[in-house]
């Protein structure tokens, strides 16, 4: 090999040898990992739940089974917020956060709460105005009038689309982002869009509005999406030749970088050796491949049939659930993707919980405060709404029902080693668990009860309970301080207009150390 080509050896020609084979599909994103500036990958995960949280019963304040007692670092769990007490130095709590929007403004409350919380919120025209979402077509002047219409979408692309384009350290794998859901309801694309999507892309700047990324319900077909047939059928056999192959194309590129060392200035070296460190680096992740620890996809039994008297979709809810947070953990594990959302139900979910919990034997683990088994057989959006004869417990029981399975997945996530650079999955990861209101009766917008987990790279201060006071922020406040901590320096602000005051009253202080 002439020297002339020697020096042309650069990432994407070593790439291009790879193909689009299983080994591939494994390489490139260890590749994009060793790259990197810290040696870890770095996460973005948005868990959204439906309808809000707990209310207090008629002597109760609100939402006093989520909010702790105490102060920053001596609080004492809530009813709620104990699910995640073995991650209580991995979580952050918040209060005093808003989600930005007007409640007068015209639209479904639900989805407009589930695109403020993630994309840009539009100007506020006042109240001799109160159109403000873009609308999308096919909707009539009447139905853009109605107070709980469903005619709208994102202004602009939501948060998580807007990161991975803008953090390189996102970026890189071959699964740009995933959305997935656990209720047929939310991936229902015949079905307005706002209630049900919590992502949302836009490739043309001057377009009106935003495009959905619909979530895909189906375990199987995520699963099959994202590690792909020939992953899924790969024997010892192949994957000892796999490695045998990235092994010589290692070598290869380590000769060259070897090569190269006599003839670049003496500035120059410490890259040389920066990469042929990303290269050693990259042989340990190598040889975990297959190996059962480093990327070894999840077995997904059959989801349940209809049973009597339940919809299939109460029916495969919780086991659904479960199969979803495997997935999206064991694809962050062999960095097949750093971008991930996903909802338990969208935002007028008819999820039955007397159903689901008894199609999931869960009936007995599920009660409320005082022992008992839920009573109400009406759906989640109904009973957020006080439907029923006991809808404090009823709403109560399903808010414990989702932090208990995510506080499974953050707890694998927390002992789940990160690779061969240290720390775990969960420290490489920014979870965000969120919902589209607080208090879903009155479609609150006030006080979102928003949990936070990982991120040790952002130096997240996990263990502490910020109480901000009474709409001191807003969630455009959360994510651009935490563009900040992220070295993405250009989002100063987060609104469909620019520093619009409204939704921008400044950094949360503390967050992130």
């Amino acid at each position: 090999m002439t020297k002339d080509r020697t020096t042309r050896i650069r990432r994407r020609s070593f790439l291009a040898g790879l193909g689009t084979t299983a080994a591939a599909n494994l390489v490139r994103p260890i590749i994009a990992q060793a790259q990197s500036k810290t040696g870890a990958p770095q996460r973005l995960l948005l868990i959204h739940r439906p309808c809000g949280t707990a209310i207090g019963g008629p002597a109760g304040s609100p939402m006093d089974k989520w909010w702790p007692s105490g102060g920053t670092t001596n609080w004492v769990s809530s009813p709620i917020i104990s699910s995640f007490d073995q991650l209580r130095n991995d979580m952050v709590i918040v209060k005093g956060v808003d989600c930005p929007r007007i409640q007068g403004w015209l639209g479904d409350k639900h989805g407009a709460g589930m695109i403020a919380m993630t994309s840009p919120s539009p100007k506020d025209k006042g109240s001799s105005d109160r159109h403000v979402w873009p609308v999308l077509p096919g909707y009539t002047v009447a139905q853009q009038n109605d107070t709980n219409g469903k005619f709208f979408t994102a202004p602009d692309m939501s948060i998580d689309q807007l990161f991975l384009k803008k953090i390189a350290s996102l970026q890189g794998t071959r699964i740009p982002s995933l959305q997935t859901t656990a209720s047929m309801e939310s991936a229902d694309v015949t079905a307005p869009s706002c209630l049900r999507v919590v992502s949302y892309s836009k490739s043309d700047p001057m377009a009106v509005g935003a495009t959905p990324l619909w979530p895909e319900s189906r375990p199987d077909v995520v699963f099959k999406n994202v590690f792909g047939s020939a992953m899924m059928n790969m024997g010892a056999d192949q994957l000892a030749k796999i490695q045998a192959q990235n092994k010589s194309l290692l070598d290869y590129l380590t000769g060259d970088l070897q090569a190269l060392r006599p003839q670049v200035p003496l500035s120059q070296l410490p890259k040389i050796d920066q990469h042929l460190s990303a290269i050693r680096d990259l042989e340990k992740n190598l040889r975990m491949v297959g190996t059962g620890r480093a990327c070894a996809p999840p077995t997904l039994a059959a989801l349940p049939t209809m049973a009597s008297g339940m919809s299939l979709n109460d029916a495969q809810h919780y086991q659904a659930s479960l199969q979803h947070m495997q997935i999206i953990k064991t694809m962050f594990q062999c960095d097949l993707s750093r971008v991930a959302s996903f909802t338990f139900g969208y935002g007028n979910s008819n999820l039955n919980f007397s159903r689901l919990l008894k199609a999931a034997g869960l009936l007995d683990k599920y009660k409320d405060t005082q022992g008992n088994q839920i009573q109400d057989t009406e759906g989640h959006h109904a009973i957020s709404h006080q439907g029923g004869t006991d809808p404090q417990d009823a709403i109560y029981i399903a808010d414990k029902f989702y932090a208990d399975i995510t506080a499974q997945l953050l707890l694998e996530m927390k002992n789940t080693p990160d690779g061969t650079t240290g720390g775990s999955l969960l420290d490489n990861t920014l979870v965000i668990y969120w919902s589209e209101v607080s208090v879903g009766n009155v479609h609150d917008t006030s006080d979102m009860p928003v949990l936070l987990f990982g991120a040790k790279f952002l130096n997240l201060q996990g263990g502490k309970y910020f109480q901000f006071g009474d709409h001191a922020h807003t969630m455009a406040d959360f994510w651009t301080t935490t563009a900040q901590a992220w070295g993405y320096g250009a989002l100063t602000s987060y609104s469909a207009v620019a520093n619009d005051p409204m939704w921008n009253k400044g950094t949360l202080t503390g967050l992130y150390g």
